[in-house]
């Protein structure tokens, strides 16, 4: 790749209008006289390693004929033709600064146009710094050295580098930066010899590194259900009932107020702000905003909200959590990033209220498997006199938060519930919308029976079921069956043609009154009831 070029008469010193075509490789000599020569030079520059042929060849010189050779007929062994074999070796140095952000993470970035990234550092607080360099050539290195503008102490001697070897340093600037933006400059330097030729190569990089005054907020949610000031992350509410959450942010930067303090409180659907008492700023109940200002180094403020649970539907839907969030501030919290949402950092909190229900609903079983509510006497469930009757009792979570040690009761001695169906997972806690079945026989059954069955619960945190939130709850509910003699034998009849039935009634004890529903199938029609008081008929 040619890049520079002369040509000339030895004798005379001038060109005498020889020229050299850099682009095409041409030598053009106008004349060539007896015991004439032109001398061409040029320097070129390889962009790969390797060896090169550079071959030059006598390509034409019209009306002369060569008496041994022939212009352009590319025979290596004539005498207008010659070539040279060089070898190119590649050379080359490469640096790079990085900073570790964050501090003590043991990550680094570049801090610099090749990534786009800036260092954050907090002031007179350490910086830890990572020099790479490397040998990007084809020959040794020697006297390779490192030099930092800013931070002399972070100079190193490295020594020798092979090809393609990388040596990494790291340096820590131990007080630190005063506030404000830091850019410095590392550079490498080497040597690099080719036969009898020695050349030094150089490289730089740079990384910024922003200092700023630190701070430290941190942010704690809790609420309170029953209005002691008792304030804890779980509670159980009643909906339409008021209760509070407490939101409590602390400076616990020493030395250093932090300012254009923010906080976004995002409460859960199905549950209204009713009110709210900000002990600094201002709240906006209805953005949820917490405007504190200017938070003094070591204190704490609290922002209280009264709530309801106005929507029982929407609050269902959900996990009940009101998510607090320090969203702003001026200065850079040495363990948090302000509205990021990542609920491990200290500047986010989030408390919880629950709901807990439980539904009981107990039914008949008849023969075909149909179930029977039978919940009042008129619904009774009618079954013959000495039969087996069969309940299925169903218990349903209708709350938002798990329920354990379940237990199921049937007041009718002698009717034992069997194993729960339906709990899913087999864990023995009934989440939110499972429901549970169990089953009971009576054997004989002789008389008219009210039954209730009784089933209750226990409310659980649903991060950690371990730990109950609350007292027990329960449900109850009956099923009615009445007792009688076995049905008659079918009666056969034809379409408009009268049918009796007749019905008896035994009357144990004197009544005031008596009456009674005879139950016809549809399209038929009672033509005649008569009751005879005599016992004749």
């Amino acid at each position: 790749m040619p890049a520079s070029s002369l040509v000339l008469n030895p004798i005379s010193g001038i060109a005498q209008g020889a020229r050299f075509d850099e682009a095409t490789g041409l030598l053009s000599i106008p004349e060539l006289g007896p015991n004439d020569s032109f001398l061409l030079t040029y320097n070129a520059t390889s962009i790969v390693s390797g060896e090169f042929t550079n071959t030059a060849e006598i390509t034409g010189h019209p009306g002369v004929t060569d008496v041994d050779s022939t212009p352009a007929a590319h025979e290596p062994h004539d005498d207008d033709v010659d070539m040279v074999a060089t070898e190119f070796v590649a050379v080359g140095i490469d640096v790079r600064k990085q900073v570790e952000q964050p501090a003590g993470s043991g990550t680094f970035i570049e801090a610099d146009e090749s990534d786009g990234l800036t260092g954050i550092a907090f002031e007179d607080e350490p910086v830890t710094y990572r020099f790479v360099v490397k040998n990007t050539g084809d020959t040794g290195l020697a006297s390779v050295a490192l030099a930092d503008d800013l931070l002399p102490s972070c100079d190193e001697q490295i020594g020798d580098l092979a090809p393609d070897e990388e040596r990494t340093i790291e340096c820590v600037a131990t007080d630190g930066f005063a506030a404000g933006t830091h850019l410095n400059t590392v550079a490498a330097v080497g040597t690099a010899t080719v036969g009898d030729v020695t050349r030094e190569l150089t490289d730089s990089d740079t990384a910024e590194v922003i200092v700023a005054t630190s701070a430290d907020l941190a942010l704690e949610t809790t609420v309170d259900v029953d209005g002691d000031q008792s304030w804890s992350e779980t509670e159980l509410a009643v909906t339409g009932e008021p209760f509070q959450w407490r939101v409590v942010v602390t400076n616990e930067t020493d030395g250093f107020a932090a300012t254009a303090v923010v906080v976004q409180v995002r409460l859960p659907p199905g549950v209204a702000a009713t009110g709210a008492a900000a002990g600094l700023g201002t709240f906006d109940i209805t953005t949820g905003l917490w405007n504190l200002g200017t938070v003094p180094a070591g204190e704490s403020f609290e922002l209280i909200i009264d709530a309801v649970i106005d929507d029982p539907a929407a609050f269902a839907t959900a996990s009940g959590v009101n998510m607090a969030e320090i969203v702003a501030h001026d200065q850079i919290d040495v363990d948090s990033i302000p509205n990021n949402n990542v609920e491990a950092e200290d500047d986010q909190d989030p408390a919880s209220v629950l709901t807990a229900g439980i539904e009981l609903t107990k039914a008949v079983i008849d023969d075909r498997g149909l179930s029977h509510p039978a919940d009042t006497v008129e619904d009774a469930f009618i079954v013959t006199t000495g039969a087996n009757v069969t309940y299925e009792l169903i218990a349903r979570n209708t709350g938002t938060t798990p329920l354990v040690a379940i237990d199921i009761q049937d007041h009718l001695d002698g009717c034992a519930p069997s194993a729960p169906v339906g709990d899913t997972g087999n864990d023995s806690i009934m989440d939110p919308a499972e429901s549970w079945s169990w089953r009971c026989t009576m054997l004989n059954m002789t008389a008219d029976t009210v039954n209730t069955a009784t089933v209750s619960g226990t409310p659980t945190d649903p991060a950690d079921p371990t730990r109950t939130v609350g007292y027990p709850i329960s449900d109850n509910d009956p099923a009615h069956t009445k007792t009688a003699v076995s049905p008659l034998p079918p009666i056969l009849g034809f379409t408009g043609s009268e049918v009796r039935w007749p019905i008896g009634i035994a009357l144990l004890a004197t009544v005031a009154g008596l009456a009674f529903l005879a139950m016809g199938r549809s399209g038929c029609r009672f033509a005649q009831r008569r009751i005879d008081r005599s016992g004749s008929r």
